[in-house]
């Protein structure tokens, strides 16, 4: 569409021209939640749109920007710490073991944000 009407694809909300020349790395938002409380089913998992981080601090938190995505809090059981309607990056590595944290955990068809601690 804008090559057919002349216009920047910024503009019609695609990626600016030099994103990627300004380290600038263009991180999926889904469209699906994971429930702070008993458990989310996702219809499907649909592109909302992207959100711009720098690349340089992505890998400097140790993440790998190719392996992360950004969805929607669905509840507020994790008040304070996560609300109703924030957005969180999610880590999408296998990893061996987990680490105490908060993790989004799909069981079966179900989506749920959880903190895990070990005992």
């Amino acid at each position: 569409m804008s090559r057919y009407f002349g216009v920047a694809e910024n503009i019609l909300g695609g990626p600016t021209a030099n994103a990627t020349k300004t380290g600038i790395r263009l991180i999926p938002k889904l469209a699906v939640g994971a429930s702070a409380g008993p458990g989310a089913i996702p219809d499907h998992e649909t592109l909302a749109g992207e959100i711009g981080f720098d690349e340089k601090w992505l890998r400097k938190q140790g993440l790998d920007p190719s392996k992360l995505s950004l969805i929607q809090v669905d509840g507020g059981s994790m008040s304070p710490t996560l609300n109703h309607g924030d957005d969180i990056m999610v880590d999408n590595r296998v990893a061996g073991a987990m680490r105490d944290g908060i993790h989004v955990i799909r069981l079966d068809d179900v989506l749920m944000v959880k903190r895990l601690t070990s005992p």
